[in-house]
């Protein structure tokens, strides 16, 4: 009999280190400072960039019609658009259809971003400075 996994397809993202984490989630770290803990069977695109990065957690698709762009290449662009244009950071993300949440930061601020329908859950802490996709992933930590 399979057992099931506490907090499937989820993640949690701090500046913290957390240690009560299941050992199914994989640990990227963005700038030597933000901790990113994510399901090893969801789809988590992310691309760092001199003192930024970009975090697309969840399923999703460009359906862009003037822009086609590849995983990584919307990620660069998001990130760029971002920081010099952020009008055409809003504009592209009304084209990224499915079920995700973008975190989006350099060292000073971090910025999250739920899809358009708000289908990826996103919660956060008061008492500390992390989020997560599932209300007890925080409070167990």
């Amino acid at each position: 009999m399979q057992k099931m996994k506490l907090y499937p397809k989820g993640f949690i993202f701090s500046d913290e280190s957390l240690p009560k984490l299941p050992n199914y989630y994989k640990l990227e770290t963005f700038l030597d400072t933000y901790n990113y803990w994510y399901d090893e069977d969801m789809c988590a695109t992310t691309f760092e960039h001199k003192e930024s990065f970009i975090i697309i957690h969840g399923e999703y698709v460009h359906i862009g019609i003037d822009n086609q762009f590849t995983e990584k290449g919307l990620l660069k662009h998001l990130l760029m658009s971002f920081h010099q244009d952020y009008d055409n950071f809003l504009d592209i993300m009304d084209y990224i259809a499915g079920r995700y949440a973008i975190i989006i930061g350099d060292r000073n601020n971090v910025f999250v971003y739920p899809d358009a329908s708000n289908t990826r859950t996103i919660y956060y802490s008061t008492k500390h400075q992390s989020i997560a996709s599932h209300v007890y992933l925080l409070k167990d930590q």
